[in-house]
């Protein structure tokens, strides 16, 4: 089910060219933005009065140190980031 849209997209190249398709997609980018423009919701109503922002900041950073997966996913981008750093030569 997956290469079904590569298979569509393959077939408007193949016969109306590159520029064609790509006017397609943003068509398609129009029309979905505008569905997404015209959708009206209901926003529900607060029973709860607002959290501070610190508790829920605090609520927040619990949950992501109690979440081992959360956890390595939130600590490896930084650390790998500072490690690429230090290993590069300092300008003097």
């Amino acid at each position: 089910m997956r290469s079904i849209g590569p298979a569509i997209g393959g077939l408007i190249v193949e016969s109306a060219g590159a520029a064609f398709a790509f006017f397609f997609n943003v068509f398609c980018y129009f029309a979905l933005i505008a569905a997404l423009w015209r959708w009206k919701t209901e926003s529900a109503r607060q029973s709860l009065p607002r959290e501070a922002f610190s508790n829920a900041m605090g609520a927040g950073f619990r949950y992501v140190l109690m979440s081992p997966n959360l956890l390595a996913v939130s600590v490896s981008p930084p650390s790998s980031f500072w490690l690429c750093c230090r290993s590069l030569p300092e300008n003097r």
